[in-house]
């Protein structure tokens, strides 16, 4: 089990419209792929940005990170494709794969 991490950092005055989206559409949409389950949207506590707001999307990936690899190129254009051209003037966002550690 991975962590499959997305995050954004959206102009103060469209952070509601992502959160919404998010909320309505997105995380669903995530989730309907079966290797994405258990989000948690977070809110960067200490934004570097005094203009704009981070928000981290998590969810558990039940997949190896190539699966993951081979699985992004093929769903997030299509996913992101429906809200993009809307925000990509006021939003950049990044993915990260993050894998478990014992101690």
């Amino acid at each position: 089990m991975h962590l499959y991490n997305i995050t954004f950092m959206v102009d103060f005055g469209h952070a509601d419209s992502l959160l919404k989206w998010l909320g309505n559409e997105g995380i669903k949409v995530l989730t309907d792929d079966p290797i994405l389950s258990n989000p948690r949207l977070m809110r960067i506590a200490d934004p570097a940005n005094p203009e704009g707001e981070g928000l981290a999307l998590q969810l558990d990936a039940d997949a190896s990170i190539d699966g993951i690899r081979e699985w992004e190129p093929c769903a997030l254009p299509e996913i992101f494709s429906r809200w993009l051209p809307d925000w990509q003037r006021y939003m950049v966002y990044f993915t990260t794969i993050m894998q478990p550690i014992e101690v």
